[in-house]
């Protein structure tokens, strides 16, 4: 089960907020959440952004949670040629 908390608005309306898992982003950090896009990962929930892979590297596709990820371009398109 993922973790949410309740939200309360000021006209007492309740809600729960469920944050975005690694991998995932979003404006408030919370759902609806997007995935990272190709060459990007995000390792941490509850983010607004997902972080860049490092120089030429990139990832095989949306939804990265891990630098371990991040590949190196030729490893992509030989992997793409198959």
């Amino acid at each position: 089960m993922r973790a949410a908390w309740l939200q309360t608005t000021t006209h007492g309306q309740r809600f729960f907020l469920v944050p975005c898992a690694p991998g995932t982003y979003s404006l408030t950090g919370v759902e609806p959440c997007l995935p990272c896009t190709r060459g990007t990962y995000q390792t941490a929930k509850k983010q607004t952004s997902c972080l860049r892979c490092d120089g030429s590297k990139s990832t095989y596709g949306e939804g990265a949670s891990s630098t371990s990820q991040c590949i190196g371009e030729l490893y992509l398109l030989q992997m793409e040629s198959k």
